[in-house]
């Protein structure tokens, strides 16, 4: 939290309050090796979106950016630590590919997120 001298109040999501998140999903992820990846998103999903929901009313943008940053990489990491001997390229489509479908109705022409594909891939939310 910070005061500006025009009287301008910003709060942000603490230093320590991150690292607290952050540490605790590291752990999660360090202790799902063995986990499936639907599973694994399945088990982060509430905590990454609780948090999230948490502070998306502060000044959160810097922060969630760094979150996500950090969260991709430790899951980039496990996914190397799963499938060592395949090529980034391989571990890119294999677990972090989109997956579209149409959305059924009669009147609509959008495209929506499946959030998971048949394999269990982790996919990115439009």
């Amino acid at each position: 939290m910070r005061k500006y001298p025009n009287g301008k109040l910003l709060i942000k999501p603490s230093k320590k309050n991150i690292k607290t998140f952050l540490d605790g999903i590291r752990g999660n992820i360090k202790a799902a090796l063995g986990m499936s990846a639907a599973d694994l998103i399945d088990w982060l999903n509430p905590k990454i979106r609780g948090w999230s929901n948490y502070h998306r009313t502060w000044l959160a943008r810097a922060s969630f950016s760094r979150v996500d940053s950090a969260i991709f990489t430790r899951l980039w990491q496990w996914a190397r630590r799963r499938h060592p001997k395949k090529s980034s390229s391989w571990l890119k489509k294999k677990y972090f590919e989109q997956q579209w479908r149409e959305k059924t109705g009669p009147s609509s022409g959008s495209r929506v997120d499946e959030g998971k594909n048949a394999q269990g891939a982790i996919t990115a939310r439009q």
